[in-house]
């Protein structure tokens, strides 16, 4: 049995990713005393506060997820170039997924831990 996963699982599974970064993020600094390890986090928390630095990152990813997707095709100039595109728009979200799957991942064990 083959388990094939399409591009918007991944676009899904990003969205999805973010907003657990973002509430496990805010449970464990904000609720629990935790520690934010990303100082442009700090930085940015300090200056606009958590919540408009949440959406800040959540609209960044908004126009960033368009990016991926349609930038690279609309470049393509041959199939060799599109599928050099699709290569590089599925590497981008299986990056972005890990990342952000490991950030949850830290976030739920320093929960677990405080």
């Amino acid at each position: 049995m083959q388990i094939r996963f399409s591009l918007s699982f991944f676009v899904i599974l990003l969205i999805i990713l973010n907003v657990l970064d973002i509430l496990t993020t805010y449970v464990v600094v904000f609720c629990l005393g935790g520690i934010e390890l990303n100082p442009m986090a700090v930085s940015l928390f300090a200056s606009v506060g958590f919540l408009n630095a949440s959406i800040f990152k959540m609209v960044c990813f908004i126009l960033l997820i368009p990016l991926i997707l349609v930038v690279p095709f609309k470049v393509s100039k041959n199939e060799s170039d599109k599928k050099i595109a699709k290569v590089f728009s599925w590497s981008m979200f299986i990056f972005l997924d890990s990342f952000y799957a490991v950030a949850v991942i830290n976030n739920t064990i320093n929960l677990v831990k405080i």
